[in-house]
């Protein structure tokens, strides 16, 4: 008689779920009560370790590396596409918005437009432009006659750059995300539930 072993579900059900909580969790948790370090508070979302634990930073960790598995562009085309944008800010400067870039994805954004300029013939001396299409990808609302006044470029420029910019990307997230979606089912992380 052989012995079947239950299997856990998996975290997520779908893979854009994982990675929106993996990357969200850069400054995400509040700081950790005392009672949940000394364990008598819930640890777990749901039990699953999602939650502020180093079970749950243990989690983001492990998809964040199946992530970077893939290479340098699809990696940094997920964190622009899953990190947040900005961040609680809480200096109580007169000046504070009360919040700050991510650095996450500023970082991300930025090397991706530095490597837009191979992907967009005739953009090498517009590293500005550039980051402009790049965020637009990634969701920033700006429109074309904006990023053509601020860069002092016609708006036909702008949309010819763009285009060729959103090509690339969305061409690099969709083999990211079908790589990535077969590693996460493949490791457990992603399943049915």
């Amino acid at each position: 008689m052989s012995a079947v072993l239950a299997q856990e579900p998996a975290l997520f059900e779908h893979t854009a779920d994982a990675l929106t909580w993996a990357y969200r969790q850069e400054g995400a948790h509040p700081e950790v009560s005392a009672a949940t370090k000394a364990g008598r508070g819930t640890a777990h979302v749901g039990g699953r370790g999602l939650g502020p634990t180093i079970e749950g930073s243990g989690n983001a960790g492990l998809i964040k590396a199946e992530v970077m598995r893939l290479g340098e562009v699809p990696g940094l085309v997920i964190a622009a596409r899953f990190s947040l944008r900005a961040l609680p800010c809480g200096c109580g400067a007169p000046c504070c918005k009360h919040t700050r870039p991510s650095p996450v994805w500023t970082a991300a954004t930025r090397e991706l437009a530095r490597m837009a300029a191979d992907h967009a013939p005739g953009t090498a001396g517009y590293l500005r432009l550039r980051v402009a299409c790049v965020e637009r990808f990634f969701g920033v609302k700006e429109s074309f006659i904006d990023v053509a006044r601020r860069n002092q470029l016609a708006e036909r420029t702008v949309s010819t750059h763009n285009k060729a910019i959103a090509t690339w990307l969305k061409s690099e997230e969709g083999r990211a995300m079908h790589a990535l979606d077969f590693r996460l089912r493949e490791a457990g992380i992603v399943g049915d539930r």
